[in-house]
């Protein structure tokens, strides 16, 4: 059973970032958290972020944002997730073009996933 808490872990996001949606990253690109979606008994949190400026037609390809992903996952995720009484399990974080819905096949937008493991706080980079 999926478990939305967009509303929990989005104010705990704007409480620590002054109130702003919108999240800096490193490499300086215009990103948004969107969705949260939390699996329990996957022991599993998927952060989904807007990023309008992906892909190699927009200038950003996935190497150009792994910086941001991790940082996204440390800096964002990790508290957030504590915050809410989450302390270990996997993530999902994913960055898209424009905003899709969780789920349906979007072969027109642009987007990155990449998954992390939470262990002893930190979050570590996984494979697929």
């Amino acid at each position: 059973m999926m478990k939305r808490c967009f509303a929990a872990i989005a104010l705990v996001l704007t409480t620590s970032m002054g109130g702003a949606q919108q999240v800096s990253v490193p490499s300086g690109l215009d990103i948004a958290l969107y969705d949260v979606i939390l699996e329990p008994a996957q022991q599993t949190a998927r952060f989904r972020f807007l990023a309008p400026q992906i892909g190699i037609e927009n200038g950003a390809t996935f190497t150009d944002v792994v910086p941001d992903l991790q940082y996204l996952c440390d800096k964002i995720v990790v508290p957030g997730l504590a915050e809410n009484g989450w302390t270990d399990g996997d993530v999902v974080i994913s960055l898209s073009a424009s905003e899709v819905e969780f789920g349906v096949a979007s072969p027109e937008v642009v987007q990155y996933f990449q998954p992390f493991s939470i262990q002893a706080g930190a979050c570590m980079w996984e494979d697929f």
